[in-house]
């Protein structure tokens, strides 16, 4: 059996607390704003527009804030996304997207609707592609595809606004801002088509990738990322329980548990990544995400491939071919639709080294292991049990050479993937766990420093539906989370100094985000509205750390936020003095991080930026560029919190539990903290994070 989306025209649920995630909004450099600041100036891209029809797809024209508005472009220090959402009545989980100018800024999925109306809300930092965001005479599109009617009463209203924040001795621009380049314009060629831009992005089981011709301005291009944007729907929704087309079940989904995103430039291999398995609020059982959505449901994540071996093709002017495809390892084929759609970020080099030539050739190397290989443990006809196992390693290796002074720069990447799956099914029940690992070293083109990435994705999907002459019953249960840790090496940047030959040569960052959920829902045949039982309890942690090896950084006060900030109304209140279970796991976390007490310095900003942290007395030393990073801006309550551990350690982290609708917060949870740095360094069971949020921690190799 496959999770089950329930049919909105049979399905009753009772009202619930506006959505909800426990992981925070901006990560970024340079520092966000203090949350009481108000942007210098916005740009309104959609204003409560309603998205009532399948094919609708809303526009608007876009002028950047210039001179009049306070904040000429080149005067930006942050530019932040501000998208709203709002939908009352019976309604799916619809998915989404917004461009301006052909570049996707944001994937997304919606919420299914209570009867009397949902708001909910994204923030996410957009300023890397503040070069694009200074053109005029673009458009902004926005489409979700909707279906209203007798039936489907929900109208999905949208609010998307970009707010700029102006650069100031506290809030410096970054030094430089990337060309933005979209690898094909999904709405372009729609219109050219005569189709939507999902068909032009659909990657099937007929045709599994998609592609674009581009051809770069830029001739002196150092670094290259390529963010591909991608979401599985239809059979694909749920591909890790899959399963695979020997198998018996016939009237299943099929194409076997194994995915893998694959880049290619010119035919060749450019980058691998392992999909994260995002739930949608529809997924398994509805009940699991009232309120607390699935991990990054709302904000799909781009996932960062490092393209720089391959920047001498575009530095040349030459046209290059990029296809974007969903792989499973040739074992069967992937069925029905993955949507795909890419952004490249060229990073252009220091002015002295002038125009950049391909060097060498660049070199693949995808002779690693690349199998899947799919077991049956039992088949019998009470029970299908099959065992999938995948395992691949990349490397990419590149080089430049500077017209002006004949400087040879290298460049290498590699990538190494490994899956592992246990998928069971019965006629009334299916499970499904595993665990993706990757990881990634990338060496920067100019100084050798070297970004190593790990994350791994773990998951445990149940999902039981059972019917008689009377009822229709459906179980689902859920742990499932991302975990990750990303260090630098080699003298990476210069994140903090307080003198000459001062500069923090090591740092590792590591976060988590993990999930508890289970639900069921019992209903009449007879009468729909006839329900018998409603149960959801969903548990959310995010955790996040940071050490580094400069003991002489910024310092500043810590303290406990304490109860600001919690809200949640119930509608549900008969539950609200329910005792909410606690999470029994053991995480196992971290050496002490080398954040060492100190002589308390503030300038005006970094005052402002402390006091929402709570009561304040504690010092600590981070380095500057970092400390602003875990700061809890955002317009919804949802915050992280700070504590200081009996060792030193700097832990962030915000834990929130839901119960038949209502959401609680837990802001006392300082112990978990402790058990985190009791002994290795976070190595916790669960969890990952998107490669975007590292990209923006500053630990990139150059």
């Amino acid at each position: 059996m496959l999770p089950v989306l329930l049919s909105a025209s049979t399905a009753t649920f009772p009202d619930y607390a506006d959505p909800r995630t426990a992981s925070p909004p901006l990560f970024g450099l340079p520092p966000p704003p203090p949350p009481d600041e108000a942007p210098a100036c916005s740009v309104t891209l959609f204003d409560a527009t309603p998205l009532d029809n399948y094919n609708l797809i809303a526009t608007s024209d876009y002028a950047p804030p210039g001179d009049a508005g306070g904040c000429p472009p080149g005067s930006w220090a942050r530019v932040v996304l501000r998208w709203r959402g709002a939908v009352q009545g019976v309604q799916f989980d619809r998915y989404g997207a917004l461009w301006l100018g052909g570049v996707e800024l944001l994937r997304t999925t919606t919420p299914e609707p209570d009867p009397s109306g949902i708001t909910w809300a994204v923030t996410k930092d957009v300023t890397e592609y503040a070069e694009h965001l200074k053109k005029s005479g673009m458009q902004a599109a926005v489409t979700i595809p909707n279906v209203v009617d007798d039936t489907y009463t929900g109208v999905i209203n949208i609010t998307a606004v970009l707010d700029f924040y102006p650069a100031d001795d506290d809030h410096p621009p970054p030094e430089s801002f990337p060309e933005i380049l979209p690898v094909f314009d999904a709405l372009a060629e729609a219109t050219k088509e005569e189709t939507t831009p999902w068909s032009v992005m659909s990657a099937t089981a007929d045709l599994q990738s998609v592609s674009g011709n581009v051809t770069s301005p830029v001739t002196n291009a150092i670094r290259g990322y390529l963010d591909l944007y991608a979401s599985a729907h239809s059979c694909e929704e749920f591909w890790y329980s899959n399963p695979p087309n020997a198998s018996n079940l016939t009237d299943e989904c099929a194409g076997g548990a194994h995915r893998q995103l694959e880049v290619r430039i010119n035919g060749q291999v450019a980058g691998i990544a392992n999909p994260f398995p995002v739930i949608y609020t529809g997924g398994v059982n509805p009940m699991l995400w009232r309120p607390l959505t699935g991990i990054l449901s709302f904000d799909i994540p781009a996932y960062r491939f490092d393209i720089t071996p391959f920047l001498g093709l575009f530095n040349s002017g030459a046209e290059v071919n990029i296809t974007l495809g969903v792989t499973n390892g040739g074992v069967s084929t992937c069925q029905s639709v993955w949507y795909l759609d890419a952004v490249m970020l060229l990073y252009k080099a220091p002015e002295c080294l002038g125009e950049l030539l391909e060097g060498d050739p660049t070199e693949v190397d995808d002779s690693g292991a690349n199998d899947v290989t799919v077991t049956p443990v039992r088949v019998t006809d009470e029970e299908e049990i099959y065992v999938t196992r995948g395992k691949r390693t990349l490397t990419v290796t590149g080089s430049l050479v500077s017209k002006e002074t004949n400087q040879v720069i290298k460049s290498k990447v590699t990538s190494s993937l490994e899956t592992f799956n246990r998928a069971k099914f019965t006629d009334t029940a299916s499970i499904a766990s595993g665990r993706m690992y990757s990881k990634q070293s990338s060496s920067c083109p100019t100084t050798g420093a070297e970004r190593t990435i790990v994350k791994e994705y773990p998951y445990k999907v149940i999902s039981v539906e059972t019917t008689d002459d009377n009822s229709f019953d459906l179980i689902g249960n859920v742990t499932y989370g991302r975990r990750a840790t990303a260090s630098l090496h080699k003298g990476g940047p210069q994140m903090h100094t307080t003198g000459e030959g001062n500069a923090m040569k090591d740092a590792l960052v590591a976060w988590t985000n993990e999930m508890q959920a289970n639900a069921r829902y019992n209903r009449s045949l007879q009468n729909h509205s006839d329900v018998n039982i409603e149960y959801g309890h969903t548990g959310e942690r995010y955790t996040l750390a940071v050490r580094s090896l400069d003991t002489t950084g910024y310092s500043g006060d810590s303290g406990d936020r304490g109860d600001r900030g919690n809200s949640g109304n119930s509608s549900n209140a008969a539950h609200n003095d329910e005792k909410t279970k606690k999470d029994k796991r053991s995480p196992r976390h971290a050496r002490n991080p080398k954040i060492i007490p100190g002589e308390t310095r503030h300038s005006p900003g970094d005052k402002k930026l402390m006091d929402i942290q709570g009561s304040r007395g504690v010092s600590y030393h981070l380095p500057r560029p970092l400390l602003p990073l875990y700061h809890p801006w955002r317009h919804e309550p949802s915050m992280l919190r700070r504590t200081k551990t009996k060792n030193n350690a700097e832990c962030y982290y915000n834990h929130l539990e839901a119960l038949n609708g209502a959401i609680k917060y837990n802001t006392t949870d300082t112990g978990s903290c402790e058990s985190q740095f009791a002994g290795q360094w976070f190595n916790m069971d669960i969890n990952t994070l998107r490669v975007d949020e590292m990209q923006w921690l500053g630990l990139t190799a150059c």
